[in-house]
């Protein structure tokens, strides 16, 4: 049980941040509360994820800064250390650390906390030591705090703790400034824990010099990632009257330095003191560290360090000035922002260095920065295109940090964290971050060198690649169930899928159409796990057939991570109009989303609803503006303003992953959202403000009108950009470059609004009905295709053998087919899902396929459209490929030698024609529709002969 006192503290915390009065213009700093998001709240825990809440902190930091100077408390009631470092309800501080992350998950390894200081008011024995050491006895040095003695503000924050000590924190970019107030009389020690990090430290050190202490920590990543070493250096103003260190369990009294797993020092001050510490970090050294204190915080008083860091934050903040909503919807907001301008972190020293993803020390180009800390799986969602919409520079030198450490490691990756890869969670956004970047006008860096890397990166053979399952993946065209070292192989084929969309659009505005095209089609490999019985994403197994017995609404981590089939089901933004039309079309959907969206926040207990504080379905609100009813997106995007976000310690309901989910609320609020990652449009929902200007670091200024907005007026009646009206539910990418203003007008009911055919906003279908399997390769490289998705292909060697060459004729059945002209390990046949292939509006009297079956046979049905609009139905049977004869209705077309496989064996394989299905007479045929799916087996078609 908490003591009453700390629970009237909380009580009374509280109620001082839920003031609402009407406000005109925001005061950007003012109105930021770093306490939102510390305290979990027990209603909206989800699991198996653990608690739901935000997992902040609330210290001293400046924008995208190294130094993240904050508290860590323990709470006696639990017995337990805390998630993010800090939580609202806990009655200890144990430390006031250098480094935090804002809002990742994996309990118990969070990450980071390095080098905590701590005053302590005890004496020292006779000897001049402590009484123990902090490492075996942390309870000892830990103390009791109330929020009443509590403030935190941007770039500030402040605590009086039970022994009467007083500290104060501030930062600059690269360094931490503590003021120790200790009580008239009372002893005053420093202790400075260089083994206190929170995943524990493997090696440290700390060496004490007249008023100067240097020293360093290794330890590992958030979620078990790998090692760094951070390094310090710490001057105090005044003189040290003692000092000592410990090793371990091992007190040493005047002991100058230690190195150890967990070592630490102390230093005293005469009683009573106030003093004052500047401690610059470094990744490189602790010469790095000292000169960083040298260069940012050499001498100005706390007071105008904490002044200067409230400038930064005015500056950053202020990028976005918003009139109108409650004083509470602008500190939400404010706040909103503030977190998600936490991260990534610069990461270069003041003097230009860095440590690389190979060890070395590097120095980036002047003028620039190198960022660390890129949470890939969540920020390639909507925080990196807030952050390139309002600083184009900063996303310019973020995008060239993820080239560099790509360049540096030998592969493209998902979770760079300071100079390791810790490959947590699924996909590899990273490639997603970077053409999104590109498409906000974050232009300034590599695009050239980037897209080139990334292309060599994730085609096949693909030796370089951290994604687990391309081979499948690339080859096959999706992760089969059971795929071996993939978490989740229906989500990951799913991330794979947006993250070469993102290469394909940077691809398409450097100009590289063939790699455009290329990777354009692997964004349609959500296709393939679309099932038409479920009409919803789903697992499907090696040999081709669509998983019977997984339930959708439920998450075991085996085919979707963090979430549910359901909810993972419209994680498609690249195309959502072929995601609507398979599903039914808009009226369908409409009413599925209906259904989905009766519960906000299910989390995966109830996966039949959405879950919008988790990444998957983050984007989700938006997606009724596709269906035509973009109404229910502005009502549903204000319900989830109001109801999942508030100004209150409680006021995340899930992790914010160094600020995703808070970037999500500011799209939000703004009215708007870039719901097609890896481009700049921007989908319309309903502003909050009566008007927001947004002014970037490139000049360019954006201005949201929306005069009569209330939480009575919430509804779009009419819009206009730059004075001309539309009833389009997005903005073009020019609005974002080129700026300009938006103007809503609001009203109570529902509108008809954006409703007509042509007011969706655009979907890319590029590469839908293109082949999306590679089923031949070169003898001695099997690994470059992959047709049954057993590591088997057919040989090109064998096809040239038997007269099969690409662009050559093959007959059979008295039917001429064309064999696909592309080269050995690139796409060559169409593992049938649905395709429409474009027969021109020729003359027909009958129609034939060339192809066959793995794991078949099988059997499904084609449709063929005439340009009439009338449509008839054929069926097709397809032969295993290794099977000598032929179903019913085929005939081999070729005998081929022998197959590559990436076990070595050969075994003789086939073509098979189908017996040519009579047309309707004196019709034109404009397409054939390929079977959406098969009876069992997979059906793979390499071309089609109509005459």
């Amino acid at each position: 049980m908490r003591p009453p006192a700390l629970i009237v503290s909380v009580l009374l915390a509280l109620s001082v941040l839920v003031a609402a009065p009407a406000t005109a213009s925001a005061d950007p700093v003012g109105s930021v509360n770093p306490f939102v998001g510390t305290q979990n709240n027990p209603s909206a825990s989800y699991p198996p994820f653990g608690k739901g809440y935000g997992n902040t902190f609330p210290g001293a930091t400046t924008p995208f800064g190294m130094v993240q100077f904050s508290p860590d408390t323990y709470n006696t009631a639990s017995g337990a250390d805390n998630w993010g470092g800090y939580e609202y309800p806990a009655n200890q501080i144990r430390g006031f650390s250098l480094t935090h992350l804002d809002g990742t998950g994996c309990e118990g390894s969070f990450g980071f906390h390095d080098l905590p200081f701590m005053p302590y008011t005890g004496a020292l024995t006779s000897s001049g030591a402590l009484p123990s050491s902090p490492a075996t006895n942390a309870a000892a040095y830990r103390q009791g705090f109330s929020h009443s003695t509590e403030t935190a503000s941007p770039g500030r924050y402040g605590v009086t703790l039970a022994n009467g000590a007083k500290v104060e924190l501030t930062a600059t970019a690269r360094t931490g400034m503590a003021r120790f107030t200790f009580p008239a009389g009372s002893p005053a020690t420093v202790l400075i824990n260089a083994g206190g990090s929170a995943n524990g430290t493997s090696a440290s050190s700390v060496s004490i010099s007249g008023n100067t202490v240097t020293g360093s920590a290794r330890t590992t990543g958030t979620c078990g990632g790998g090692s760094y070493t951070v390094y310090f250096s710490a001057r105090f103003d005044q003189a040290v009257s003692n000092y000592g260190t410990w090793n371990g369990g091992t007190v040493t009294a005047r002991g100058a330095s230690a190195s150890g797993t967990t070592t630490g020092t102390y230093l005293t001050f005469p009683a009573g003191s106030t003093v004052t510490v500047r401690v610059g970090l470094s990744y490189v050294r602790t010469g790095n560290a000292t000169a960083n204190v040298a260069a940012e915080n050499p001498s100005a008083s706390f007071d105008t360090v904490a002044a200067n860091a409230a400038s930064v934050w005015a500056a950053k903040l202020g990028a976005v000035r918003t009139t109108g909503g409650s004083a509470t919807q602008q500190s939400v907001f404010y706040t909103a922002l503030y977190h998600a301008l936490l991260h990534p972190n610069i990461f270069d020293d003041s003097n230009g260095e860095y440590l690389g993803m190979d060890g070395a020390t590097h120095t980036v180009a002047a003028g620039h920065h190198q960022y660390a800390n890129f949470s890939g799986w969540d920020v390639y969602r909507s925080e990196v295109q807030l952050i390139t919409l309002l600083f184009p520079g900063v996303g310019s030198d973020m995008a060239q940090s993820l080239v560099n450490d790509a360049n540096q490691a030998g592969s493209w990756y998902n979770w760079p964290y300071a100079n390791v890869a810790v490959n947590i969670m699924n996909g590899d956004s990273l490639q997603s971050v970077v053409s999104s970047i590109y498409s906000f006008g974050g232009t300034n860096f590599d695009a050239a060198g980037a897209l080139s890397s990334m292309v060599a990166t994730q085609s096949l053979p693909a030796t370089r690649t951290i994604r687990g399952g391309l081979y499948e993946y690339a080859g096959t065209g999706y992760i089969p169930r059971g795929t071996g070292n993939v978490w989740g192989p229906a989500a990951t084929t799913l991330e794979y899928a947006i993250d070469d969309f993102g290469i394909a659009q940077l691809a398409g505005r450097l100009g590289d159409t063939a790699n455009y095209a290329a990777f354009m089609q692997r964004a349609q490999n959500w296709q393939n796990l679309f099932s038409p019985a479920t009409k919803s994403i789903t697992p499907r197994y090696q040999n081709g057939q669509f998983a019977t017995d997984y339930n959708l609404n439920t998450d075991n981590n085996d085919q979707y991570v963090e979430g549910t089939g359901t909810q993972y089901s419209w994680m498609v933004p690249q195309n959502i109009a072929a995601l609507v039309a398979k599903m039914g079309g808009n009226a369908a959907v409409s009413s599925r989303l209906d259904t989905f969206f009766s519960q906000l926040n299910a989390g995966v207990v109830n996966g039949a609803y959405a879950w919008l504080t988790n990444e998957p379905t983050i984007g989700t609100p938006y997606l009724y503006d596709f269906v035509g009813a973009p109404s229910k997106t502005q009502a549903l995007v204000r319900r989830v303003l109001s109801s999942l976000f508030t100004n209150a310690p409680t006021g995340l309901l899930g992790n914010d992953d160094l600020g995703e989910l808070s970037a999500s609320y500011v799209w939000g609020a703004l009215g708007l959202y870039p719901s097609i990652t890896g481009r700049a449009e921007l989908t319309v929902a309903s502003p909050i403000f009566t008007q927001a200007v947004i002014t970037r670091d490139n000049g360019r200024v954006l201005t949201i009108n929306a005069p009569s907005t209330s939480d009575s007026n919430q509804y779009v009646s009419a819009l206009s950009v730059n004075g001309v009206g539309q009833t389009r539910t997005w903005l073009p990418e020019s609005f974002v470059t080129s700026g300009g203003t938006v103007d809503f007008t609001m009203t109570g009911s529902p509108t008809s609004w954006g409703s007509g055919a042509g007011d969706a906003p655009p979907s890319f279908s590029d590469g839908q009905n293109g082949f999306n399997n590679i089923g031949a390769s070169a003898d001695g490289s099997p690994t470059t295709a992959n047709l049954d998705s057993s590591g088997h292909s057919y040989s090109v060697q064998a096809l040239a053998a038997a007269g099969i060459n690409p662009g050559s004729a093959v007959s059979a059945n008295g039917m001429s087919f064309t064999w696909p002209s592309a080269a050995a390990g690139k796409p060559n046949n169409w593992l049938v899902n649905g395709q429409v292939i474009d027969l021109g509006g020729r003359s027909a009297s009958r129609i034939s396929f060339l192809g066959s079956a793995s794991n078949g046979p099988a059997t499904g049905a084609a449709t063929v459209t005439y340009t009439d609009g009338t449509t008839s139905s054929v069926s097709i049977t397809m032969t295993d490929w290794a099977v000598a004869t032929p179903q019913a209705g085929n005939t081999v077309a070729a005998t081929l030698a022998h197959w590559n496989a990436t076990d070595g064996s050969s075994l003789r394989t086939y073509l098979f024609a189908t017996t040519p299905a009579a047309l309707t007479a004196g019709k034109q045929v404009r397409s054939v529709t390929l079977p959406a799916s098969t009876n069992q087996g997979a059906m793979h078609i390499f071309a089609v002969s109509a005459s």
